[in-house]
């Protein structure tokens, strides 16, 4: 029954959001996506050799908004320079245009990485991807920056900005399950009605929890949290592992501090979200190396 709900969830998210041509995606491998999935939960950190060390040694590193040090945020040059500087994950935000189109973006608002105007949600999909980032990018669409993880072998965090109704989770689900990304994939938002969805219409993605609660070591519903760093020590993070749970630590402050990369390892995060995924990368390669 389970495979049968994820199929329908996979069909319906097929025919959703694709008024605008850019955006529509061929649906012939979409059985097989499913089928292979097997609808088993994203493993995302297990342990697998990345970059010649092992991740039993030390933290993934996870790529903020892509690496955006000379590419625009959320753009596809800045997810393909994370995976190119040694990053495992890359983390991208995720809103809904006017007419339903998947797009990367942070804010609500268009004018800061981009030469168009106006909210997000109040823009149309081609609008969108005719005002190019800064950079002179388009602003991806969801379906492209999955198919550029999967065709570069990383793994994503989708962020999902706004509240989720389920006409769109169907749709950004069946996204995933289409293009064969089920297995690499986390569903992050700060909302528990939204887990609670996702959970519900596709048991077998990992869902992500953003929160800066005190006892988040002891929240349950979501395969990862995303604490605030502060509170991630050992034995905070030693609670979650014991409760199932994966953490997921941001990097604060967000220029690159070494000691702060050391101080989340030693504690035992699964992953560490940074702006500067390559050094950070790099510096774990060279702890991984004197860990054995």
């Amino acid at each position: 029954m389970r495979r049968v709900a994820l199929l329908i969830v996979v069909l319906l998210g097929l025919g959703v959001g694709c008024s605008d041509p850019e955006e529509s995606e061929p649906p012939a491998s979409a059985a097989e996506d499913l089928r292979d999935s097997g609808g088993s939960r994203a493993e995302g950190t297990r342990e697998r050799s990345v970059s010649g060390y092992s991740r039993e040694c030390v933290p993934e590193t996870m790529a903020h908004r892509g690496y955006w040090e000379r590419q625009t945020e959320n753009t596809l040059g800045a997810f393909q320079a994370a995976g190119d500087g040694g990053a495992q994950w890359f983390e991208a935000d995720v809103r809904w245009s006017r007419t339903d189109s998947m797009v990367m973006m942070h804010d609500e608002r268009l004018e800061r990485t981009t030469s168009g105007t106006g909210r997000v949600s109040r823009r149309s999909g081609p609008y969108i991807r005719r005002h190019r980032a800064n950079d002179g990018q388009r602003v991806p669409w969801v379906t492209e920056a999955l198919r550029l993880a999967r065709d570069s072998g990383l793994s994503v965090a989708l962020h999902i900005k706004p509240r989720l109704n389920r006409q769109r989770a169907e749709q950004l689900i069946g996204a995933v399950y289409r293009l064969g990304m089920a297995e690499r994939v986390m569903l992050l938002t700060s909302r528990p009605s939204t887990v609670a969805l996702i959970e519900q219409l596709a048991p077998g993605l990992a869902t992500a929890r953003l929160t800066y609660e005190p006892g988040w070591s002891a929240l349950t519903g979501s395969d990862y949290l995303f604490p605030a760093p502060d509170w991630t020590n050992t034995e905070t993070v030693a609670a979650a592992h014991a409760n199932g749970v994966k953490v997921v630590s941001p990097a604060k402050p967000w220029a690159p501090r070494p000691e702060v990369w050391l101080r989340l390892s030693a504690a035992g995060a699964d992953i560490v979200i940074s702006d500067d995924a390559p050094r950070q990368a790099a510096f774990y390669e060279d702890l991984a190396a004197s860990c054995g």
